[in-house]
């Protein structure tokens, strides 16, 4: 695999990007008084909606997530290399499989939980959660599967199926770095699962956990030890640690996590927050890389964000949620610094 089997589906992405929402946009989404309004700006875009359709949130979910849909059936049809897409699709696998997993236990009907994204076919994944084999999925997605179904039975709570498949699913990062085995996608990975390991850690604190807490929810599939992430957490060397992250340049909008990393305060929400922050910047400093499998990862990305922001807004408005309340959890608009 070479950069140069990317050209094809980044010269589609390059035309797909003009249909991204603009800033403009989003403030007159932002300032609009009603739902017709909103059904006006959105008219050209892949999210038209009716007034009707803007006035239930169910509805607007439905047409959200048949655009993250496209999106994905797109990046894989289209990408030379599904490991690529599978980096941000893989969290859908996982979920899905704790979903069928639970239904399985309490014989409760899930199925509106279901994501329907991901290189594996739902009914794939219905067959392995209970036959416990598959000829479709990789053999180590079924040995998670199975591995997951021991735990179950030895605890006998379905808590073991969330622990399980998360473990999995950075274990499955992991091995998608090792094959892709690209220097400028390794940050991603290692930012996707760094971080979740730092939030794991500032949940344990929050909730009064101690150290077996902390080491049964984190991986050990992160870039840091454990042990050395938590006595940087512990010890107040968060912002050290964050700004030893040099693939971006840490602009006016880090200051304030980095301050409230220096003064102990920042809270596992923030972390959240911030890491789809710094990933969005690494997209945004690596923009001219045209070449290799960058613009399909800041694309899905670019939806998902998009996706997310967008939400806020539309169920905002729908609820009567103050502007700035809305704009306040927004994360950053596709292509443009921060």
């Amino acid at each position: 695999m070479t950069t140069h089997d990317f050209s094809g589906v980044n010269t589609t992405i390059s035309v797909k990007e003009q249909y991204f929402l603009s800033r403009e946009e989003w403030q007159q989404l932002l300032n609009a008084k009603d739902a017709e309004t909103l059904s006006i700006i959105l008219q050209n875009s892949p999210y038209a909606m009716s007034v009707e359709q803007l006035s239930d949130p169910d509805k607007i979910e439905e047409v959200l997530m048949r655009e993250l849909r496209n999106a994905y059936r797109f990046v894989f049809e289209e990408s030379p290399q599904s490991e690529i897409v599978e980096i941000f699709s893989a969290q859908y696998l996982y979920h899905n499989l704790k979903v069928l997993m639970k239904m399985k236990v309490t014989e409760n009907d899930f199925e509106n939980l279901l994501i329907d994204i991901g290189k594996f076919p739902l009914d794939a994944l219905r067959h392995v959660t209970q036959t416990f084999e598959s000829s479709v999925l990789y053999p180590n997605v079924v040995e998670e599967v199975n591995r997951t179904w021991q735990d179950y039975q030895a605890y006998q709570v379905p808590e073991a199926f969330d622990v399980g498949f998360d473990g999995a699913y950075f274990a499955h990062l992991r091995h998608l770095d090792e094959k892709i085995n690209d220097p400028k996608v390794t940050p991603i990975i290692n930012a996707l699962i760094d971080f979740y390991n730092v939030i794991a850690i500032k949940r344990a604190i929050e909730l009064d956990r101690g150290h077996g807490f902390m080491y049964t929810m984190m991986t050990s599939k992160g870039s840091i030890e454990k042990k050395e992430l938590i006595e940087r957490v512990e010890q107040g060397q968060l912002a050290q640690w964050f700004e030893e992250q040099t693939h971006i340049y840490f602009g006016e909008l880090f200051k304030p996590y980095i301050e409230d990393m220096n003064n102990g305060t920042i809270t596992a929400n923030q972390l959240e927050h911030l890491r789809d922050a710094y990933i969005h910047q690494y997209f945004f400093e690596n923009r001219l890389d045209a070449q290799g499998p960058l613009l399909v990862l800041k694309y899905i990305f670019g939806k998902e964000n998009e996706i997310n922001n967008l939400r806020l807004v539309l169920t905002g408005h729908a609820n009567g949620i103050a502007k700035e309340k809305i704009q306040e959890r927004m994360g950053a608009i596709y292509g443009e610094t921060i």
